[in-house]
Order: C-alpha cells, then sequence, then structure tokens
C-alpha cells in the first residue's frame, strides 16, 4: 500500500482590498514562493490551503498554481503539478 500524503498550510495569502492577492501574483509574491517552495519539497498529494482569498473566478488560485508550484522555487524541488 502507498500512503497518501496530506498538508494543511495557513498561507496568509488575502487582502482587504478586492483583487488584491491576484495583483500580488500577478506581480511576483515573496510569500507565495515561499509557500510553494515548502509544498515542492513536501510534495504532499492533497493539500488544503487557509487563508486563501476566494475569488468566483479562481484566478488567484490558478496563479499561484501555474506561476508557483509549477515553477521550481528556491530552496523547493521540482514543479508540482
Amino acid at each position: 500500500d502507498t500512503p497518501l500524503r496530506v498538508a494543511t498550510y495557513n498561507v496568509s495569502q488575502y487582502d482587504d482590498a478586492d483583487g488584491g492577492v491576484i495583483r500580488r501574483l500577478e506581480a511576483g509574491d515573496d510569500g507565495a514562493r515561499k509557500v510553494a517552495a515548502v509544498l515542492q519539497r513536501l510534495r504532499p498529494d492533497l493539500v488544503l490551503l487557509n487563508e486563501f482569498d476566494h475569488d468566483a473566478g479562481g484566478r488567484a488560485a490558478d496563479l499561484f498554481q501555474q506561476r508557483y508550484l509549477e515553477v521550481p522555487q528556491p530552496g523547493g524541488g521540482d514543479a508540482l503539478h
């Protein structure tokens, strides 16, 4: 049997301004890079990201996946899909 690796992470990716997280992720966010590096090292099969702003279109989550998790980060590991 292969064990299932599960992780939860309080990522503090929120902003008081509407669309603020999206703008930060588009510009390049050091905090998001650090979170991605940790997840790339841990390589969980399933992860719950807490304190991540919700937007109806899922743009912030897509940006985090495409620009941070799917790109090897300093101190991280291989891209995580």
